[in-house]
């Protein structure tokens, strides 16, 4: 995996999971791989400022439910999640 570091724009954390760098990107936003408080790796989502809308918000707590009810070994589980905040983000 290749991870690229942080720009000067983007965010040093997110709901307490410190970022480390870049680890992919696409039309609607950035991940990050990020530490949770108590040290353990985790992929951070955020959605980018520019395409925050209500549409979006709702897709994206959607996609939060959905992670909450599926499991197993090959499926990153959902560690933590804010649809609600600026900007959305969630952590698996």
């Amino acid at each position: 995996m290749h991870i690229a570091p942080l720009s000067p724009h983007d965010p040093a954390e997110l709901g307490g999971y410190e970022l480390l760098g870049r680890i992919g990107h696409g039309g609607m936003g950035q991940v990050y791989l990020g530490e949770s408080p108590g040290g353990e790796p985790a992929a951070v989502k955020v959605i980018k400022p520019s395409v925050v809308d209500c549409e979006t918000r709702q897709r994206f707590a959607q996609e939060v439910e959905i992670l909450k009810t599926i499991w197993g070994a090959r499926i990153a589980a959902l560690l933590d999640a804010d649809a609600e905040a600026d900007p959305p983000w969630l952590a698996t």
